[in-house]
């Protein structure tokens, strides 16, 4: 007894690929779940209730603290005095102060870039604390590294919270903490200039 032609007729082979596709994914998405060690069950509660009014009431209010901890973090350091200080920051500001602000920039006393000496002039203005006033300066430029950090994951990840834990990794960094509020230096200041420029070169609005 021999087999029959078969008279199957073929569907749309668009419409085969596209099952294909889609089972492809589907299978994929599963053992990657699976191999990461979490339940498919799991992923689709959180996929379902992330945004879920109660969960985001918790979520602000932990970003909240968060915060305020990375503000208290930079508080307790301020009191630090290390050589970098004592021996060029100090000096420079007290420089500029008996030299007439901003007129003293005229003057060859920093090897620092002009940029951060008008900044480190402006601060000279302000009824506060010498020590205080120069680390103030990092205290606002890190808040801006971490908002261009924010702004440019917040392109990729747009209904996600990774833009707003990548700016908290930038907050609670130890080496950005330890630099900006310990020791008083000013590499946040030009890091958030260039995160800033790829954030805008990624927008494309320039």
């Amino acid at each position: 007894m021999g087999f029959e032609k078969s008279h199957f007729i073929p569907m749309d082979i668009t419409s085969y690929h596209l099952i294909l596709r889609v089972r492809w994914t589907n299978h994929r998405t599963y053992s990657f779940l699976r191999k990461g060690g979490i339940p498919i069950e799991v992923y689709m509660f959180l996929r379902k209730n992330l945004y879920a009014p109660g969960l985001q009431i918790l979520a602000s209010s932990a970003l909240a603290i968060l915060f305020l901890l990375a503000i208290a973090l930079r508080v307790s350091l301020y009191h630090i005095v290390t050589s970098d200080y004592t021996v060029f920051l100090s000096q420079w500001y007290d420089f500029i102060q008996t030299h007439g602000g901003f007129a003293a920039l005229r003057y060859n006393f920093s090897n620092y870039n002009p940029p951060y000496l008008y900044l480190l002039a402006l601060v000279t203005y302000l009824p506060i604390a010498k020590l205080i006033a120069i680390k103030s300066l990092s205290v606002v430029f890190d808040g801006v590294l971490a908002l261009f950090t924010y702004l440019i994951l917040s392109l990729k990840y747009r209904r996600s919270y990774a833009a707003i834990l990548g700016a908290l990794v930038v907050l609670f960094a130890p080496t950005i903490v330890i630099n900006s509020y310990a020791w008083g230096q000013s590499d946040a200041i030009y890091t958030a200039f260039c995160l800033g420029s790829l954030y805008f070169l990624l927008k494309e609005d320039y």
